[in-house]
């Protein structure tokens, strides 16, 4: 896979597979010695710290990330937001508020009561995590070190893309106080520049160019397209986040930085049948 930290998957997956660690009952503890031999392939020294490093960001992630945090974290195309506004009935509604939602005092109260401190608490947490893996990096093999260096960059984004979030619904928090609004935008545009320069340096590491990447489509060297890349590579949703901060009420604009159809996207054919029904398509 073309993913940052892609092969991580693939060496966990094969050494679970090959060392299966019977004599281990406890999966966590069966996890972690995987973990450490894994670093152990890559490092000099400072084994230890590096794997109770990651397996402290494994574990916040499994708590917080990959619960409500991924919502918030996750690209969040025009038709998330058609989902949303209208509520349809046939199409999984996310737990998330989005930034067109602060508009509701609900939400504000609710943004007030939890949604600002677990934010602030996600990016915090990233922030330390990233701040110490970053530290260990300089005592990695220079033969090795791309791959741990591949997994930091993936980290330092996320916790980028933690700051960029708050920020942004801080933005629409203080939508009536122009001037405080504008610092908050200022600084979730200071973390998409930060993003940038990591998804150049990274780019850079590819071995065919990201224009030929991005441009796959099938047939090509693998079973399937690889068009995933270019919103990476652009930034797509992570600029359209900003300029939804800016103006929530352009999310009602459902061809507002459209990328995707929902119809062609819904491959199960009831689902499509009821979306052209919603909304009185004519095919």
């Amino acid at each position: 896979g073309w993913e940052w930290g892609y092969w991580l998957n693939d060496v966990m997956s094969a050494w679970a597979a090959w060392y299966p660690n019977t004599d281990v009952s406890d999966d966590v503890q069966a996890y972690e010695i995987l973990v450490q031999k894994m670093f152990n392939r890559l490092l000099i020294s400072e084994i230890n710290d590096v794997t109770d490093g990651f397996l402290s960001l494994v574990a916040f992630e499994l708590e917080n990330v990959e619960s409500i945090g991924l919502s918030y974290l996750q690209g969040w195309s025009n038709w998330d937001d058609l989902i949303q506004i209208y509520n349809i009935s046939f199409l999984k509604k996310s737990e998330k508020f989005t930034l067109s939602d602060m508009r509701n005092p609900l939400v504000n109260q609710y943004y007030d009561d939890f949604l600002e401190d677990f934010l602030e608490e996600l990016y915090e947490e990233l922030l330390f995590l990233s701040d110490q893996m970053s530290i260990l990096q300089y005592d990695l093999d220079s033969d090795n070190g791309h791959y741990y260096v591949e997994i930091l960059d993936a980290l330092k984004v996320t916790n980028y893309r933690s700051k960029q979030v708050k920020h942004n619904y801080n933005a629409v928090k203080l939508e009536s106080e122009a001037k405080l609004k504008q610092e908050q935008l200022d600084k979730s545009k200071e973390s998409i520049e930060a993003i940038e320069q990591i998804v150049v340096r990274r780019e850079m590491e590819n071995k065919r160019t990201i224009l030929n990447i991005t441009q796959w489509n099938m047939p090509n060297p693998t079973s399937y397209n690889y068009g995933y890349q270019w919103p990476v590579n652009s930034l797509h949703y992570i600029y359209r986040d900003y300029q939804l901060s800016e103006t929530v009420s352009k999310s009602e604009d459902l061809c507002f930085m459209s990328v995707n159809s929902l119809l062609s996207a819904a491959k199960d054919t009831d689902v499509r049948d009821d979306i052209y029904d919603y909304f009185a398509i004519s095919e």
